[in-house]
């Protein structure tokens, strides 16, 4: 199946040539993957998205999960495909392996008081790039 969702370049053609450009550093962008980006492994994903130069999805520092804290709200965005295997078309996922748990750490590591009402900060993930390869 590698390369029949996700072919060299596409995610730069389809995702960030049609991205909308802005000078303002306040206009941040967020991505997730996804079970097909990892039928070709994800490398586009990766590669291209989070870790190109002027990628809009900058503030994730090349991580696939990230956090936004929103008034009293912390949104959560998490890959669950990382860990999921190609035996069930990456559906099956999970947050952690019994050698890996970047993820769950990170989730802990967060600070859950509630925030003032005019707090709006984005955390990123802080244990390094994740790679597939």
């Amino acid at each position: 199946m590698a390369g029949h969702y996700f072919n060299p370049g596409e995610e730069q053609n389809n995702l960030l040539a049609v991205w909308p450009k802005t000078s303002n550093p306040d206009n941040l962008a967020f991505t997730l993957n996804s079970n097909h980006e990892m039928y070709a492994g994800a490398n586009g994903y990766y590669g291209d998205a989070l870790l190109s130069a002027g990628t809009p999805f900058a503030a994730q520092k090349g991580l696939s999960y990230f956090a936004l804290k929103l008034g009293g709200w912390t949104i959560l965005g998490l890959d669950s495909a990382y860990f999921g295997t190609s035996r069930d078309a990456f559906m099956s996922g999970y947050l952690k392996n019994f050698l890996h748990q970047e993820q769950t750490d990170w989730i802990a590591s967060l600070d859950w008081t509630p925030p003032g009402r005019s707090c709006s900060r984005i955390i990123p993930g802080s244990s390094g790039t994740h790679r597939v390869s």
